[in-house]
């Protein structure tokens, strides 16, 4: 959540176009654990991975989405795909995954959705980005800052149930991982009434 803060409070314009659809969404999305009731493992991994959404078919300017993310400490190296930023604290690697949606290129792949305009940012192709609009919510998340900011709270849109769980699908469809399928079914079991 300490990333989470720090780049949406550098991102001005960006924070509300950008979208929590990853590992931290379950915390937001289901009700809290109780003695009976075990809290999402993905809030407890070291390799904090966040996904945020971003549409493709806006006008904004890319370059300051990537400048935001550096001055939170994050880059792109060699060893990550071309829409992962990845920034160590305290030993551990954060990442943060960009993804949006687009019919230019196949589910899973990379691709720029400003190509021919000077931007090198890049975003994985994942189908269901385009239901956020369509279900999200807004929560109030407060942290301390990587960037020595001190704490800071920033609203931050959460995909909803019907985009998150579209996304995780579509994620085990393409790569297999046992966590996708926890994280729909954790999901699925621990929704609040409303969402039900």
């Amino acid at each position: 959540e300490r990333a989470l803060v720090t780049i949406l409070g550098n991102a001005s314009w960006w924070g509300q176009h950008l979208s929590l659809v990853g590992g931290l969404a379950p915390r937001y999305l289901t009700v809290p654990p109780t003695p009976g009731r075990r809290p999402h493992a993905g809030t407890r991994d070291v390799d904090l991975g966040l996904a945020l959404a971003f549409p493709a078919n806006t006008r904004a300017d890319y370059q300051k989405l990537a400048q935001c993310l550096q001055r939170a400490g994050f880059g792109q190296t060699r060893d990550e795909p071309a829409f992962t930023w990845t920034r160590v604290e305290d030993g551990e690697k954060l990442k943060v995954d960009l993804l949006s949606e687009t019919d230019e290129v196949a589910p899973g792949d990379s691709f720029k959705p400003r190509a021919n305009t000077g931007s090198r940012l890049q975003a994985l192709n994942a189908r269901g980005i385009h239901l956020l609009p369509l279900d999200h919510r807004v929560v109030e998340v407060t942290a301390e800052r990587l960037d020595g900011q001190g704490v800071s709270t920033v609203s931050v849109r959460v995909a909803g149930p019907l985009p998150f769980v579209a996304l995780k699908i579509n994620a085990l469809q393409l790569r297999h991982l046992t966590k996708d399928a926890y994280d729909i079914v954790y999901t699925l079991d621990n929704l609040g009434p409303a969402d039900s």
